[in-house]
Formats: structure tokens, C-alpha cells, sequence
């Protein structure tokens, strides 16, 4: 077993396990956002890079039949799911 000691300024962190993530500041330390998400690339990769830097993300989709099928509403929950891993 490995132990790990993380020296700071004012604290000292002593931990065992070492988790692996995708990295970036902590989940929800850069307050809440709105993401008006689509099916294309852009708007769920806008939330993707915006959650990398600590912001908790809700996610707004329009749905206006029979403009919009009901595979893009899918996508997009599909989307939301890989997103919220």
C-alpha cells in the first residue's frame, strides 16, 4: 500500500487512494451554469470543457415537434448521460 502526503500552505492531505480522473478543478467549486444543449458537437462539448473547470451544469433542450424528431430529444438524453458519467 502506498501512502501519499500533500504539503500546502496551511493544510497537510494524507490519503491512500488515488482516484483517476479526466482532471480539472472539483465538481461545483465555480458555482451553477445553464447549458442549452443540442445534438450536435458543439453545445455538449461547450458543457464537457465548462464542467472541467468546476462548474455544476444543468442542461435546457427545446423539443418542438414537428420541427425536432424524437431521435434528437433521445441524443440529447443520451448526450446528458455520457456527460453526468
Amino acid at each position: 500500500m502506498q501512502i501519499d502526503v500533500e504539503v500546502r500552505r496551511t493544510f497537510i492531505y494524507v490519503f491512500v487512494n488515488k482516484i483517476k480522473t479526466i482532471g480539472g478543478l472539483p465538481f461545483g467549486i465555480s458555482g451553477r451554469g445553464l447549458v442549452m444543449l443540442s445534438g450536435a458537437i458543439d453545445s455538449p462539448l461547450a458543457a464537457f470543457l465548462t464542467m472541467k473547470r468546476g462548474m455544476n451544469i444543468e442542461y435546457l433542450h427545446f423539443a418542438t415537434p414537428p420541427h425536432t424528431t424524437e431521435e434528437g430529444l433521445q441524443k440529447a438524453k443520451t448526450l446528458v448521460q455520457k456527460l453526468n458519467y
